[in-house]
């Protein structure tokens, strides 16, 4: 078996991907993915820590903070420093609470979570989010909660179809870096 020198095989690979237009590019798969053209990336920047009270409309008051976390993804913590009422003026007690963050700057929601819950002092709720660009980002927290006092079974799609009972949001700027 004969050997051929190293600088052989590439000039001949060479000219074999020169010779077929579509090869040189990649082609269609097979020999190396295509030529697709890449998609432009983002530079993503991480945080320092921002806290805000959430500002609510029956009673409910909660800490939010945002701070890196994880691979340059936001991290939010809520703490509930009040618990609300319902409209009978009892606790809000069996509650489904929705909650948001949104990017204002780049029109992206960077996360979003919600669950059963009761939103009282001394719960401590962290969720890691998505990532903010490399910049000055103007976020929104949003939490909305929906009354689960009434007895009965009840499914997500009900739960979709119940009044908000209560909204908090709360302002951030933060600083991708």
């Amino acid at each position: 078996m004969r050997r051929l020198p190293l600088i052989t095989i590439g000039l001949l690979a060479a000219s074999l991907l020169a010779a077929d237009p579509a090869m040189a590019k990649g082609g269609k798969g097979g020999g190396g993915g295509g030529g697709t053209t890449p998609t432009p990336t983002v530079s993503v920047g991480s945080i320092k820590t921002v806290s805000a009270v959430a500002v609510c409309d029956s009673g409910t008051s909660l800490s939010v903070s945002l701070r890196k976390g994880f691979n340059k993804r936001v991290e939010a913590q809520i703490i509930p420093l009040a618990q609300g009422t319902n409209a009978d003026g009892s606790l809000a007690t069996m509650s489904w609470w929705d909650q948001s963050v949104f990017n204002n700057t780049t029109g992206a929601r960077i996360g979003a979570w919600g669950g059963n819950k009761t939103m009282a002092p001394g719960l401590i709720e962290t969720n890691l989010l998505g990532t903010v660009p490399v910049g000055t980002s103007q976020l929104t927290y949003t939490a909305t909660r929906k009354d689960l006092s009434a007895p009965g079974v009840i499914d997500l799609t009900a739960i979709a179809a119940m009044p908000v009972v209560e909204t908090c949001t709360a302002h951030f700027t933060v600083v991708g870096r």
